[in-house]
Order: structure tokens, then sequence, then C-alpha cells
């Protein structure tokens, strides 16, 4: 029976169509037993696969493409994500250095205030004691020296 929508014959379309396949039905099977038995198409099937892998690479194209360029562009969102986590991070280490360092200005200007006090008792100290070297024992400052 012929289907309206098709000008193909099918196997089952007549006699000699079923004979057509059970005769490559036949050689399938002597091939594979063949080939199982003995090895007998390795070597077809090496040259056969020489000889297609320039069109598979070719038909695979595409989709390394695809792939290729999935991969940049995920590349590139995780690198802009990272620089704006970064830069947010040197943001607010900057906030605490000037944070820190107005914290330690009066510090610095008090132990500048301190060294500046010790300097000036020294230099007192110093002095009285040269003072008191040229004077007479009845003249002398009586003074506590501090010691360091």
């Amino acid at each position: 029976m012929a289907y309206s929508g098709s000008s193909t014959p099918r196997f089952g379309d007549s006699g000699s169509g079923t004979l057509r396949l059970l005769v490559y039905l036949a050689i399938g099977v002597a091939l594979m037993v063949s080939d199982h038995r003995g090895g007998v198409l390795a070597r077809v099937r090496q040259g056969v696969t020489v000889a297609v892998e320039p069109v598979w690479w070719l038909a695979s194209l595409p989709a390394r493409f695809v792939a290729f360029t999935q991969a940049a562009v995920s590349n590139q969102t995780q690198l802009n994500r990272e620089n704006v986590e970064l830069q947010q991070q040197l943001l607010l280490a900057k906030v605490r250095i000037q944070r820190l360092q107005s914290l330690a200005a009066p510090r610095q200007k008090q132990t500048r205030a301190m060294n500046q006090f010790e300097r000036m008792k020294s230099s007192f100290s110093m002095t009285v004691l040269s003072s008191n070297r040229r004077l007479g024992p009845a003249e002398r400052i009586s003074t506590p020296v501090s010691e360091k």
C-alpha cells in the first residue's frame, strides 16, 4: 500500500523491498560476526575515522565557539564582580586608615609635648647642677634631680 504523502518506496511496499531488507540484514549480521571473531573491520574503522575526523572537527566548531564565548563572558563578569569587591575593600581600608590617623594625631601631639617637657626638665636639672657646682656649699639650690 502506497502512502499518499510519500513518493519514495519503502521496504514493506513490495516484495522486492522485503527481499532487499533481508539481504541488508544478512550482510550486516555477517559483517558483525566476522568483525567480532577476527577483527577484520578494524583497519576499515581506522581509515574511516581518519577520513571523518575533519568533518567531525568542522561540525563541532559552532559548539566550541559557543563554549569559548560563554567562558569568556563568564570570566569577564567574574572579574568585574571581583573588581567591584576589591574597590569596596580598598575604600573601607582607606576610611579605616583615616580614622586611625585622626585618632593618632592627638596622641602624637601629646607624646611630642611630653618629650619636650622631659627635655626641658632635663635641661633645667643640668643647669641647676652646673650652677650648683659654681656656687659655694651655702649658696646651692636644693632641687631634686630626676632619674631616668
